[in-house]
């Protein structure tokens, strides 16, 4: 999936503000834990917050809903897993 270029943002920003009165965002993000079967050797590393092995699919999408990029293979809650990705200076 590509992330949107610059022109891109501009538009999904105005969108937001057209819809929702939100003036500059970019996005909405929700995490979602996914059941997996556990690895080879990989112990207790998926199995932190639920009684199964898992991992989470973070995604952010757009005003209309639609997907706009999506992150997944992290262990942790969605909330820690969002602010961390999504909040680094690189991105």
């Amino acid at each position: 999936m590509q992330v949107p270029n610059r022109k891109q943002w501009k538009s999904i920003a105005q969108r937001f503000k057209t819809l929702w009165n939100l003036p500059n965002c970019i996005g909405a993000i929700d995490g979602k834990h996914v059941r997996i079967e556990k690895f080879a050797n990989s112990g207790s590393f998926n199995f932190k917050y639920k009684p199964y092995h898992s991992t989470v699919l973070l995604a952010c999408c757009d005003a209309d809903g639609l997907f706009t990029m999506i992150e997944t293979g992290y262990t942790g809650t969605p909330e820690e897993i969002a602010m961390e990705v999504y909040s680094s200076p690189q991105q």
